[in-house]
Parts: structure tokens; sequence; C-alpha cells
């Protein structure tokens, strides 16, 4: 991998992890819960600390671990501040439960209706462009694999489209689906012919063999429109054929046209998709 590709993939890695962190842990609400947390254990300390150390404090004189300035001190500070983060880890709690049920539902009700919707797009592109029923069509987005480490997954297919490729997991560099990723701008389509008579791009990455050997190996061709979500990629449709008689086809400009308003008209179901696989 070269260092250009290597530090673009670096940089969209981080861009996925902040997104994901901002809605897992609502950032905003963290800075503002510990400001909180500083000005009431400020202006709380020295009642708490006087409880323990003070003239008219309770504590026997003997308890002389409690009597211990250093001690009172950490003591106070757990004691004001344990109250605010146990709501705090109980609205978090809270938010995972509602995400949960979130996912759910997209889970049962939103991904049959965007197959539905790509079988029906099939079915018009073929009649429209007279293309062979060889074509394939689905959904990829980008799934949090480990920290700053994200992959591309599948979670819409046509029924042409094995289950087993539901199980790949390419990074944002591999095969295909990476190389138009990484190269992808807003409201663009890339294709890539990866039939035997057209050489690879320099900077196309091949698949790992885990990968290669889930999914379709007599792919031809590959179309992609993508959705965004405030600058990075939310989702993914993609078009594939491995008929060589519809690569020129699926270059014409009217395709690209349908398959980019598809997208675009589906951007908000394409990111409530992301929330769902990442549960956020």
């Amino acid at each position: 991998m070269n260092v250009t590709i290597k530090r673009r993939c670096m940089n969209k890695n981080l861009e996925y992890e902040l997104d994901y962190l901002r809605r897992k842990f609502k950032l905003g609400q963290i800075l503002i819960f510990i400001i909180s947390l500083f000005a009431f254990v400020i202006t709380g300390f020295g009642d708490t600390t006087s409880f323990f150390v003070g003239e008219d404090s309770p504590i026997p004189k003997e308890w002389l671990f409690l009597k211990n300035p250093v001690n009172a001190s950490i003591i106070s500070t757990i004691i004001i501040a344990l109250p605010y983060i146990l709501v705090w880890i109980y609205d978090f709690r809270s938010k995972n439960k509602e995400d949960s049920e979130l996912s759910n539902i997209v889970k049962n009700h939103l991904i049959p209706t965007i197959e539905h919707e790509l079988t029906y797009l099939k079915r018009t592109i073929k009649n429209k462009f007279q293309i062979n029923d060889d074509i394939r069509l689905s959904i990829f987005v980008p799934v949090r694999a480990s920290i700053c480490s994200w992959n591309l997954q599948m979670v819409c297919r046509t029924k042409n489209i094995s289950e087993r490729e539901l199980l790949a997991s390419f990074r944002l560099y591999e095969g295909v689906l990476g190389y138009m990723f990484l190269k992808t701008k807003k409201h663009s389509m890339e294709f890539v012919d990866v039939s035997n008579s057209s050489p690879l791009p320099s900077t196309y990455i091949p698949l790992t063999q885990e990968n290669n050997n889930l999914i379709n190996r007599n792919i031809k061709g590959v179309l992609i429109a993508a959705a965004f979500q405030e600058g990075s990629v939310a989702g993914l449709l993609a078009i594939d054929t491995d008929n060589s008689s519809n690569l020129q086809k699926m270059q014409d400009y009217e395709l690209h046209d349908i398959a980019l308003d598809w997208i675009i008209a589906r951007s908000g179901s394409i990111k409530l998709l992301w929330r769902m696989k990442n549960n956020v």
C-alpha cells in the first residue's frame, strides 16, 4: 500500500471513529457534565471536608484515618462526585438500550423495505437498458471493527446475491469497493471494469483471501454511488455484473443518473442502516 492510500485510509478511519464516539458518548454532554461536576466539587468541597476535619465535626478524634486532611479531601471529592457519575452511567446505559431497540426496528423493517426497492431498481435498469439479468445490487456501510478500524460490510442485497457475501468485511482500501470508496466524491459515480480485458488501476489493492472466498469471483464490473452524512460516506450502492456483455451498458450516463437519484433519495435510510450496524 502506497503512502497516499495509507494516509487517506487513516484519515477516513479517524473521521468515522470521531463521529462514532460523538454519537455514542454524546461528547458535548460529557463536556457539560465534567464542567458541572467540577463546579459542584468546588462549591461543596469546603462543607463536605469540614464534616470530617472541622471544629464541629461529628467524627471522633480517635478516627485518625478520616481526620487526616488528605484522606478527608479524597473522600469528600468522591462523595460529591459519585451521585453525578452514577446518574451519567444510568443515562448512558439507557441510551444504549434505546439504540439497541432502534437497531432491531431498523433490522426488522427497514432492511426488507430497502431490499424490495433494490429489486425494483434492478428490474427498472434491466428493462430500460436491456441489461442481462445477471446484474446484482447491494448496499454497503462502514462498520466499526475495532478502535480506529472500520470496514465496509454489505447490509442489503438483491436475491441473486448469496447470503455468505454478508460475511465479507472489506478494509476501506480493499478491492473495487475500497478503491472507489477512497476516491468517491459527493454526488459522483464510479465505474470500474475488473474483467481480464481491462487493466486494473495502479492504486487497486486485491482482496484478502478470506473475502475473495466469500464473494462472487466472476464479477466483471462494478458501478458505485455513495450516500453521505456530514461529509462522510454513510453507505454505498453497488451494482455489479459477471456478464461481460453488460459492461458497456453499465457505463451509460443515464443509468448512472438513475442510480445516483436512487441513493440520494434514500440517504436518510442509509444513515439509519449505518446507525443500526454501529449501534449508535
